[in-house]
């Protein structure tokens, strides 16, 4: 990295450790400018280098639904009839996220990241006293015992046969699609 790119990386490292919102963010880049590059600028570049960008999408004001698949071409909330837009057809409000499969490939295209991905969950001792990771609970642990069936059809693999098989959780904040 050159030294700007490095300054860019320090000052995203910074507000992602400390973790500080856009309006704190600002105080730093308005007092050390060359410290702390606009946050704008700062987030293109960490998104360039590291292939992975986040995917936005307009929601209610209110949180009742996101504008996506059959609601995209709505301008008005089907749940308490919010406007979408500000004028100019701004959305009011957005949410973003990281799509799942680049931050994959990302962590798996790191050699050492994925050789600690490999040996983790046998790493962990399912007969501890004391339960301090999914990978030692009941759950999980039955899980590795049963075939995994697909569409009613048995195939020959356990769940977590192999060290490159990932376990997903879910966690969702603030939006809920069920609302």
């Amino acid at each position: 990295l050159n030294d700007i790119d490095q300054r860019r990386f320090n000052a995203y490292y910074t507000k992602m450790a400390a973790h500080l919102n856009r309006s704190q963010y600002n105080v730093l880049h308005r007092r050390y400018p060359e410290q702390f590059p606009s946050l704008a600028e700062v987030s293109k570049r960490v998104a360039w280098v590291s292939g992975i960008t986040t995917v936005r999408y307009d929601c209610c004001i209110n949180s009742c639904m996101a504008y996506t698949g059959p609601y995209e071409h709505l301008d008005v909330c089907k749940h308490c009839t919010e406007s979408r837009f500000k004028s100019g057809k701004k959305p009011r409000r957005q949410w973003q996220y990281l799509p799942l499969i680049p931050q994959l490939q990302g962590q798996y295209g790191n050699v050492n990241l994925a050789k600690v991905l490999g040996t983790y969950r046998a790493s962990q001792d399912s007969n501890a006293r004391e339960m301090s990771d999914v990978f030692q609970g009941r759950l999980y642990r039955a899980l590795c015992e049963r075939y995994i069936e697909v569409n009613g059809k048995t195939l020959k693999n356990r769940y977590f046969d192999s060290p490159r098989d990932i376990s997903l959780g879910l966690s969702m904040d603030g939006f809920s699609p069920f609302k």
